[in-house]
């Protein structure tokens, strides 16, 4: 994956174009669906708040993803969705229902928004 990270500039992306966030302490990881990974200055629980609630959902505590961007939920020895990149996301054990509930949703809606 590119390195992107630039101090000190600011970019301006879609909410479209972000798949996933992950924590990196009292920042977080922004990646796009281009690639690019991009450094934030504002934690999880920040982008929680101000993110629609339909479109991102936070699986673990070190994750959120763009449900638009999730290919398929995976059982196996550990939880995860698999988004359509490639990318492994991890679901928290107690968060496993509303993470499934939440792609299951969000899949009905596309194939009703494509109808």
């Amino acid at each position: 994956m590119p390195n992107d990270l630039q101090l000190g500039v600011a970019v301006f992306i879609s909410l479209e174009e972000v798949t996933r966030m992950e924590s990196c302490g009292n920042y977080a990881f922004v990646f796009t669906a281009a690639g690019k990974r991009l450094l934030a200055s504002r934690n999880l629980k920040e982008f929680e708040k101000i993110l629609p609630c339909p479109l991102f959902f936070r699986t673990h505590q070190s994750h959120i993803i763009n449900l638009a961007y999730v290919e398929r939920y995976v059982k196996k020895d550990k939880i995860a969705v698999v988004l359509r990149n490639g990318m492994s996301v991890p679901v928290a054990r107690r968060k496993k229902n509303d993470a499934l509930e939440a792609v299951l949703l969000n899949v009905k809606g596309r194939k009703a928004g494509a109808s």
